[in-house]
């Protein structure tokens, strides 16, 4: 069963569009606007057309300089490309600047400091993504995007799981989508790269890396419930809701709302 609308293309394991969505009042998300997806790097030619026929014009990249550096998008036809790096990290200071193994062996130490388990490391790493400066402004960004977009758009991260899910979970629940929807929507990335995550997980058993590390990492590929329903909690907590949270830290307005639904549900 295809519940997510997911694209069955050569190369990208987790690439779907948002449409037919239900919300609690009895529409739909159009299809053919909102595509979520991971890395667009060294496409198929035919996946590539494929896309292009879809009428994206629009790429937003939700990763760090470093990452796009290290795996460029694969360029399509006619689409503007718009960087809007997330902060994807739990600690404040640490980015992917730096190479990974320095980085993940700062995020280590810290992990176990000040997080204790790895969930409660995923968890305020999820949580940041929506308090930090950085991350703020460019989910202004990346919204303001959504809003004015003539066409269909393409956001994407690495794997589409966590800042991609950060930014699916807002717009769903913006659109009204229901919560258990959008946590079977999160959790779909892990069906859909499980061969993909088999295959990094054995390779990572096999690298000469410290038994800790792996455990991190391990819970860095994972897709756990737990991660998007906290933050959705924290929402609720925090803000009173996502669109009240959309409000205060992201200036939207009332007729930012009511653009949203109309270009976006059926």
């Amino acid at each position: 069963m295809n519940e997510f609308n997911r694209l069955q293309l050569k190369s990208l394991y987790n690439t779907r569009d948002l449409g037919g969505m239900s919300t609690e009042d009895g529409k739909k998300i159009k299809s053919g606007l909102l595509y979520r997806s991971g890395k667009l790097h060294k496409l198929p030619s035919k996946t590539k057309k494929m896309l292009e026929q879809l009428g994206i014009n629009t790429v937003v990249d939700l990763r760090t300089e470093r990452e796009r550096l290290e795996k460029p998008d694969t360029l399509l036809n006619n689409a503007d490309y718009i960087n809007c790096p997330l902060v994807c990290t739990a600690t404040p200071g640490i980015t992917y600047s730096e190479k990974m193994r320095h980085t993940m062996a700062k995020e280590g130490r810290i992990l176990y400091e000040k997080y204790g388990t790895a969930d409660n490391y995923m968890v305020q790493m999820y949580r940041h993504m929506i308090t930090d400066r950085e991350s703020v402004n460019a989910l202004k960004r990346f919204f303001d995007i959504v809003l004015n977009a003539k066409t269909a758009i393409l956001y994407h991260c690495n794997s589409g799981k966590d800042r991609v899910g950060i930014c699916s979970m807002l717009i769903e629940l913006l659109l009204g989508v229901d919560k258990a929807t959008i946590l079977r929507d999160y959790i779909a990335s892990a069906r859909f790269w499980r061969k993909k995550y088999f295959l990094y997980k054995v390779g990572l058993a096999i690298a000469p890396v410290t038994f800790r590390f792996k455990k991190i990492l391990y819970c860095i590929m994972s897709t756990k419930e737990m991660y998007i329903e906290k933050t959705i909690q924290f929402l609720n907590e925090n803000y009173g809701g996502a669109e009240a949270y959309c409000r205060k830290m992201l200036g939207l307005k009332d007729e930012d709302f009511a653009n949203l639904k109309a270009r976006y549900l059926v």
